[in-house]
């Protein structure tokens, strides 16, 4: 579904080993959302998210708020038609829809938001950049019991949509090094699991 790979396990079949390609990139995601969503955010049917960009990590990022439980998943990329690409290639029970802008949103404001645009990409009044493709409104932000917006850039720690988050109260920012933090413990998790096959190969 996610259709990208970032780690590669052994798995014995037989006298055989065999090599499995595998993602962390939506389980540290979603490890954020779960540990930044406070007890008086509770997610009911009517919760949303977004996610912004529609590039590789677009998917893992959609997988991720799907597997937490939102029914609508907002997704709003500078180009519209791969954005429409993007939906179409989900199942219609992920309930994606396609913005064409960021004034407003068709039903409840986002809970969770992933931005999976570079740092210099993003721009928001308080950081603004004349050659970012995508401005960012307060109003994107505008749950009032707040909510979590993870930014997977990592350069520089504080982006302009981190920085935005710390100035909207309710808002937690977290910044992209934490979840490059997670997946890489999902990554080591399972090699702690494939361990013992590893050394019992290599031994013979």
């Amino acid at each position: 579904m996610i259709g990208a790979v970032n780690t590669i396990v052994p798995k014995q079949e037989g006298e055989a080993i065999r090599l499995i390609g595998d993602n962390t990139d939506w389980l540290g995601l979603i490890e954020l959302i779960e540990q930044n969503i406070s007890s008086d955010n509770e997610r009911t049917d009517t919760s949303t998210s977004l996610v912004l960009g529609a590039g590789g990590t677009c998917r893992a990022a959609v997988y991720a708020l799907h597997k937490a439980g939102f029914k609508t998943i907002y997704l709003f990329n500078r180009t519209r038609p791969n954005a429409d690409k993007i939906v179409a290639s989900f199942p219609q029970e992920y309930n994606i829809v396609p913005l064409t802008s960021l004034d407003s949103f068709p039903g409840e404001p986002p809970l969770a938001i992933i931005s999976t645009i570079p740092a210099q990409g993003t721009a928001t009044q308080y950081l603004p950049n004349p050659d970012a493709g995508v401005v960012v409104p307060d109003s994107v932000l505008s749950r009032e019991e707040g909510g979590v917006l993870i930014d997977v850039a990592y350069k520089p720690k504080i982006t302009p949509l981190i920085h935005l988050a710390e100035h909207m109260p309710g808002w937690k920012g977290v910044p992209g090094i934490q979840m490059l933090l997670e997946q890489g413990f999902w990554q080591s998790y399972m090699c702690v699991l494939c361990a013992p096959l590893l050394y019992f190969h290599n031994s013979n």
